[in-house]
């Protein structure tokens, strides 16, 4: 049995339980990147964990068919990439897309280990009022406190 996250293979799993309907999750995260980015849009990446997180690969495709329906022409999304689920490649990936992408206003990150890491990469370059990091169920560098 396994949960959060399916086995890719199938091989020794019997039962998988989703904490989240996928197709659901993807519209989810593309409203929270309306919201975030507001009604003129703009650029957003996703930093996700590993390209084997499965769960997150699922959520990652859900978004990406939400954004290109139609009902999200002024959001582009620019790059995905992976912070293989350490602090030190997702800290050096959001680095790379804030350098990467100049105009990039959203770092969508489904991973607990992402979010934390662009949004220490975002605050120790002083960006968090240029780029907004977010998550499934948080956002960070949202608003100085």
């Amino acid at each position: 049995m396994t949960w959060d996250s399916d086995i890719p293979s199938g091989e020794g799993e019997s039962l998988f339980v989703a904490q989240v309907d996928f197709d659901e999750m993807g519209q989810v995260m593309a409203d929270m990147t309306r919201s975030i980015l507001g009604e003129d849009g703009g650029q957003v990446a996703i930093l996700s964990a590993s390209p084997d997180a499965s769960n997150q690969n699922a959520w990652n495709a859900a978004y990406i068919e939400v954004l290109g329906n139609g009902n999200y022409d002024n959001i582009e999304l620019v790059e995905t990439v992976f912070g293989n689920d350490t602090s030190e490649d997702s800290f050096s990936e959001a680095l790379g897309l804030v350098d990467k992408w100049p105009d990039l206003g959203l770092i969508m990150s489904p991973t607990t280990v992402g979010i934390v890491a662009a949004s220490q990469a975002l605050q120790t370059e002083g960006l968090c009022d240029d780029v907004k990091v977010s998550e499934i169920g948080r956002a960070a560098c949202r608003e100085r406190v």
